[in-house]
């Protein structure tokens, strides 16, 4: 929903995709999707439009496939615990390659995004 408003708004996008994870439990994950846009617009229905926190955070990339996320999540959770922080408001992607402009898994760039509380 987010990418046909923002071209039928004819808003012009000044970022990579983005994926923040609010809450998850078993068998059900919030989060939101969304695209940084270079000029102020209002929502309409389901998109919204909002700011991401500022603030410290930790930033990984992490390389290869979606499903082994995971594993730079917990590394960044050892960096944090290891130098005095936790993780504050929720996280978020940028998917810095589209896999559809690059195939090859191995390639494939998402940088991490963790706003940090002492």
């Amino acid at each position: 929903k987010v990418f046909p408003y923002a071209l039928k708004a004819g808003l012009p996008m000044a970022g990579r995709p983005t994926a923040r994870y609010l809450t998850s439990g078993p068998g059900l994950i919030e989060m939101q999707v969304g695209v940084p846009i270079a000029v102020a617009a209002p929502g309409q229905g389901d998109v919204q439009t909002g700011e991401l926190p500022g603030g410290p955070i930790a930033v990984a990339v992490h390389a290869g496939a979606y499903e082994q996320l995971g594993d730079t999540y917990a590394a960044m959770e050892r960096w944090m615990e290891a130098n005095g922080y936790r993780g504050g408001d929720a996280p978020w992607e940028s998917y810095v390659t589209d896999p559809g402009e690059v195939p090859d898994v191995k390639d494939w760039r998402t940088e991490i995004c963790w706003p940090l509380a002492k």
